[in-house]
């Protein structure tokens, strides 16, 4: 399902990454270990192409047989939250300060099923909220008004809530 091949990228003139290769099929579990900025983080960025200026200059990230270095922005839009899914490190900062958590979970959905019924949308939201034993009362609140485990359960929520091929946590505890 995920091939890393010979993956190398210089990041900055201090850090790089050089000849990642990584291979998950599905049903299987990764986990990347190893100290703060060693690169973690950056793998999980260079998977799902968040920012721009993380550039491999050669090897290959293969989902379902697709490089996803070699695709537009549009495909990987459609792919990200939908196919892949990615939980930030930091609940807080991925969580709009100014909408309720009910509105970001729908929008999370709707995005990728933009002709799903309200009632399915309902449903969707309550069984991703279900699944990560959050009550539905935390629909109604902001962010702020959520504790640090309760915001990381949202992420977690919003990040199953399009069932994905792959979940991609970057310390989601």
């Amino acid at each position: 399902m995920l091939e890393i091949k010979n993956l190398n990228c210089v990041l900055n003139a201090h850090f790089s990454l050089q000849n990642i290769n990584i291979s998950l099929s599905y049903g299987e579990r990764v986990a990347i270990v190893g100290e703060s900025g060693s690169g973690k983080s950056s793998i999980a960025n260079l998977i799902m192409r968040l920012n721009p200026r993380f550039k491999p200059h050669n090897g290959e990230v293969l989902f379902e047989t697709t490089n996803l270095l070699k695709e537009s922005e549009a495909f990987m839009q459609h792919l990200r939250g939908n196919a892949i899914a990615y939980i930030a490190q930091d609940p807080l900062s991925s969580l709009n300060p100014l909408h309720k958590i009910g509105k970001q979970m729908s929008e999370a959905y709707f995005l990728h099923h933009k002709n799903a019924s309200q009632t399915l949308l309902k449903e969707q939201v309550l069984n991703a909220m279900k699944q990560v034993q959050l009550d539905e009362k935390f629909l109604d609140r902001y962010p702020y008004e959520l504790s640090g485990g309760q915001r990381q359960r949202v992420c977690i929520a919003m990040g199953i809530i399009n069932a994905p091929k792959l979940l991609i946590c970057d310390e989601p505890t």
